[in-house]
């Protein structure tokens, strides 16, 4: 179904500005204060990246979800660094609708992190652990599209990505720098839709890094985003083949692959 003419260049009469207004009206009412806003907030798709986070810093949770509870921690590391960091639920929409409420919180510049899985035809390059930094995504979510027309991809901030690579190459963080395909359909990875996306140059599927990408930029905010290897899909075999791993030793790697530089990004301006 094609979006109506005019709807890229209209605004929305359903705002997340009232959406905030709300919150902090309810907070308020709790006897809740919502703290001032940092300029960076880091977006987690691991709940393993968050309370390792949580253990190691002094922090102030922030209710800010409205019927299901969403909490936003206040961060302050010892040098005085002070960032916000969330770990939302999977998915497209919820990635923007989140993103639209953090923008209108005061937030300035975000990093999403968390899991994906790469793709190949019949040998992977790539490992379980491995680092994406995501440069674009393609689109095959249905979020996208109500920011970005549909021939623009959507991509990461310029000045975002060259900080996160300084960071991973000064720490000696193996890396890769590309593309991945963001999908709402996690069980509807196909075949032919990954070897579609393969074409186009992906090297993984994710569930929101489109969506955050294209409403970033169509408010204008800077974005990047880093993605670790949990699974692996290829499409060659008959029916195709879904390599799972040890969630433990995809945790370990992930904090010290991840974690570390993220939390040196928060102290870059």
């Amino acid at each position: 179904m094609n979006l109506p003419i005019g709807h890229l260049t209209q605004k929305g009469i359903t705002t997340p500005d009232d959406t905030v207004r709300y919150i902090r009206d309810i907070r308020q009412r709790e006897g809740v204060d919502i703290p001032d806003i940092p300029s960076t907030c880091l977006i987690s798709y691991s709940d393993d990246l968050l309370d390792a986070t949580k253990s190691r810093f002094s922090n102030t949770p922030v209710n800010i979800g409205i019927r299901k509870r969403t909490d936003l921690y206040f961060f302050r590391l010892p040098n005085g660094n002070r960032f916000g960091m969330v770990s939302p639920q999977y998915g497209a929409p919820m990635a923007a609708t989140l993103l639209e409420e953090l923008i209108s919180m005061g937030f300035q510049r975000f990093l999403s992190f968390g899991i994906t899985g790469h793709i190949a035809e019949d040998r992977p390059t790539m490992n379980v652990g491995d680092v994406i930094l995501v440069e674009d995504s393609i689109s095959y979510d249905g979020t996208t599209r109500h920011y970005l027309p549909p021939e623009q991809v959507p991509k990461a901030d310029r000045d975002v990505t060259n900080e996160l690579k300084r960071i991973l190459k000064h720490r000696r963080v193996p890396f890769r720098a590309g593309r991945i395909a963001t999908t709402d359909a996690i069980y509807r990875e196909t075949s032919a839709l990954i070897r579609d996306a393969i074409g186009k140059g992906a090297l993984a599927f994710d569930m929101e890094t489109a969506a955050l990408f294209a409403c970033a930029e169509f408010h204008r905010k800077p974005i990047g985003a880093m993605r670790y290897v949990s699974d692996i899909v290829l499409v060659s075999e008959p029916r195709g083949r879904w390599e799972h791993h040890d969630p433990e030793i995809l945790s370990s790697l992930m904090k010290e692959r991840i974690l570390e530089p993220v939390l040196e990004f928060t102290g870059s301006q």
